[in-house]
Order: C-alpha cells, then sequence, then structure tokens
C-alpha cells in the first residue's frame, strides 16, 4: 500500500494519539501506512545513519527497555510509561504517554558520544521541555 504524504504526516504530527491506540506495531487510523512512515529515514538519511538504541536502561524515571526497528524506537518503562520514537542520527524525537497517571507528553533524547547514555528534556502536552531532564543509562 502506498501512503500519501499527508497520511505520513499524519502518523508523526500526534504522537500521543498514535500511542494512546498503539500496541506494539499497531497504531490508530491508518496502520499500514502509519509504521511505513515510522519506518522510513528522514529525507537524506540512510538507515545506516541513524544509531542503535535497542537495550535495557536505568533512568531517572525508573528502568526502560528500548527496541529499534530502522528509525521507529519503541520503550516501555517500568513506571508504565510508553515512549515512541523517530530516530534521525544520535537524536530521538519522541512522544510519551502514562496510562497509570492519564499524561502524556514529548521527549527530544540525544544519545552521548559514548553509547551509553541517552539524555534530554522532557515536557507534558505538547511542551517538549517543561517537565525537566530525562537520564538514561545503558545497563
Amino acid at each position: 500500500m502506498r501512503c500519501s504524504p499527508a497520511r505520513r504526516f499524519f502518523a508523526w504530527s500526534i504522537p500521543a494519539l498514535a500511542l494512546a491506540g498503539c500496541a506494539e506495531g499497531a497504531l490508530i487510523e491508518h496502520p499500514a501506512c502509519a509504521w511505513e512512515a515510522q519506518r522510513m529515514p528522514p529525507p537524506g538519511q540512510s538507515v545506516v545513519d541513524v544509531a542503535s538504541f535497542s537495550g535495557d536502561y536505568d533512568s531517572n524515571w525508573g528502568g526502560c527497555t528500548f527496541s529499534q526497528d530502522g528509525v521507529r524506537v519503541f520503550a516501555t518503562c517500568e513506571r508504565g510509561y510508553k515512549v515512541m520514537c523517530r530516530a534521525s542520527g544520535h537524536s530521538l524525537d519522541c512522544g510519551w504517554i502514562s496510562p497509570n497517571y492519564g499524561t502524556h507528553g514529548k521527549t527530544r533524547l540525544t544519545l552521548e558520544r559514548d553509547g551509553a547514555h541517552l539524555n534530554g528534556p522532557w515536557g507534558k502536552d505538547e511542551s517538549v521541555d517543561d517537565g525537566g531532564m530525562w537520564l538514561f543509562t545503558r545497563r
């Protein structure tokens, strides 16, 4: 199935809603288009240019396990948080949801050069930075 640019944009324009309606691998609205859009690298970048984020991490909000398929990165965390990201180089642009607390927001994470630390600001609702820093250390 070929997906229109508008449908591809939709898949990333509201990550918190996509998270709320997904179980690993299945998204709301146009599942085939959303899955395709998440696997595609940003224009001008190949999947080879994307860092590996997969693995188990400790963080200041509990442990998380990250899995990756191309530029699509998904994390589940001990406190019930779910994080869905799009990778670009050594960075992740993410939406997160906490079903246990009924909150959601965004985060922008960067993998440090050592490959062991993934850090960045997080925010609630549409903000990416009004909540503080999210600090991850690979186990």
